[in-house]
């Protein structure tokens, strides 16, 4: 199993997985949030050894990060401390941001996996959320997210109460135990607010 220095690094890699072979290199979603709701991955760390990353601004991680675009250099740091030539990432939601960014810096990248990427990013997809939560009025999980309103971001209390009434929605065909895994790991406002700054034009 590799090793890792990872208080050499400024973020935290956490290493799962006892198996052989290179590391797959695990990208949380939240913009910054802590992956502990990801649990040990249904397991993938018998098949491959898995190299989580904690965003700095994470408990494990202290310090302000970047905005995602500018994230890719930890990412590198990362890869050069894991002794990789090139890296196969797995990324989730709001991780397939900072991915895309490091693969687009020309990084060594051989294999890119984006699980639920935030579709209306990545591509010209129309936004149809309000389409499906008509289709589900009446369900107390849609509605319990229809009255959260946008994202306080500037109150932590109620940003955090409204995304446990956000997040149930989204999880409808897990089992339940994922469901309460999924509020599993803090995210910080003041982290998350920086993350998701829009770069300027030009």
């Amino acid at each position: 199993m590799v090793r890792v220095d990872t208080a050499a690094l400024g973020v935290h890699v956490e290493l799962i997985g006892s198996s052989d072979g290179e590391p797959i290199i695990v990208l949380p979603g939240g913009g910054v949030r802590s992956p502990e709701y990801l649990g040990d991955l249904r397991r993938w760390g018998s098949v491959r050894p898995l190299a989580v990353v904690h965003y700095r601004g994470t408990p494990k991680s202290p310090g302000i990060p970047g905005p995602w675009w500018d994230q890719f250099a930890d990412l590198e740091a990362v890869r050069q401390a894991l002794g990789l030539d090139s890296v196969e990432i797995l990324a989730h939601s709001a991780g397939t941001r900072v991915a895309l960014a490091y693969a687009a810096s020309s990084a060594p990248v051989r294999r890119l996996a984006l699980v639920a990427p935030p579709a209306t990013w990545l591509t010209s997809t129309p936004d149809d959320v309000a389409a499906l939560a008509s289709d589900r009025r009446g369900e107390p999980v849609i509605e319990g997210a229809l009255s959260a309103g946008p994202l306080d971001m500037e109150d932590e209390t109620r940003f955090r109460a409204q995304q446990k009434v956000i997040a149930p929605p989204r999880i409808r065909a897990m089992e339940r135990r994922d469901a309460t895994s999924f509020f599993a790991g803090r995210n910080e406002l003041q982290c998350a607010a920086i993350v998701f700054l829009c770069p300027t034009a030009g």
